[in-house]
């Protein structure tokens, strides 16, 4: 047994993010990106600015990787695209593509990158499902040369990770 199947909820919620760090460190998280123009809305119902919700969503989705990050998960999973999304109409397909493309090329997600060690690997059959939707091949092109996808020795998000080769 480990120290933290001893421990009481209570006990748990009482330590520092450093020894939760060390407690799960290693720890592999599913993270899918679900609910967010709700979430927006919600949270900014006086106006719906697509691009600002992008941008803000940007910010949410760092904010709440380098929690994880920082509290000992290792690589972060995060499904972005699905086939069944295709049947929400062209219109939001182009707007996925252009959230997707913002993993690759957003200065806060870029900076987070940085801060964070972090190694980029966009996996599944995403170049299958992209080849041929309008934008599609741009956006394997900017997915491919992702500079966080680009350097040795750093961490894996669409696979994220921290610090260690893939």
């Amino acid at each position: 047994m480990t120290k933290i199947d001893n421990m009481s909820l209570a006990e748990f919620l009482q330590l520092p993010t450093g020894e939760v760090a060390q407690l799960i460190q290693g720890l592999t998280l599913g993270f899918p990106i679900d609910g967010t123009r709700r979430w927006f809305l919600l949270h900014h119902p006086q106006v719906w600015n697509v691009e600002e919700y992008k941008d803000l969503g940007a910010k949410q989705y760092v904010e709440t990787f380098r929690m994880l990050f920082d509290h000992g998960v290792e690589t972060i999973l995060v499904p972005a695209f699905g086939g069944e999304l295709e049947s929400r109409g062209e219109a939001y397909v182009q707007e996925m593509l252009d959230g997707m493309a913002r993993l690759a090329q957003h200065p806060t997600f870029i900076q987070f990158y940085r801060d964070y060690g972090v190694r980029v690997r966009f996996y599944g059959d995403w170049r299958r499902r992209l080849a041929g939707l309008p934008g599609g091949d741009a956006l394997i092109d900017t997915l491919e040369n992702c500079p966080a996808s680009q350097h040795a020795g750093s961490r894996p998000c669409n696979r994220f990770r921290r610090g260690k080769q893939l």
